[in-house]
């Protein structure tokens, strides 16, 4: 083999080794970044999650006006509304 030549595959393979070592750096600095990123979120999920926590254990509702108004909303029947007024277009 010419000796030209294989300094030139030699020089190409230290290359390829470099482009490696560089690719697997980024992809340890980027797995590093998102886990930074995963574990601030998950931080904050807690952070908020004990928060409305604490302001959903803190409500109390005084009127019980509104009590009752929430509890006949929460009794309507929103399919037997849409299947009659389905009927009525229908006709």
């Amino acid at each position: 083999m010419d000796p030209n030549f294989k300094l030139i595959l030699e020089e190409i393979q230290c290359l390829k080794e470099e482009m490696r070592m560089c690719f697997d750096e980024q992809d340890t600095k980027w797995e590093r970044r998102f886990f930074d990123l995963d574990s601030a979120r998950k931080a904050r999920d807690s952070i908020l999650n004990q928060r409305l926590g604490a302001l959903e254990s803190d409500v109390t509702v005084i009127d019980p006006a509104f009590e009752q108004c929430l509890a006949d909303l929460e009794s309507l029947h929103l399919d037997q509304i849409c299947y009659k007024r389905d009927e009525r277009v229908s006709k």
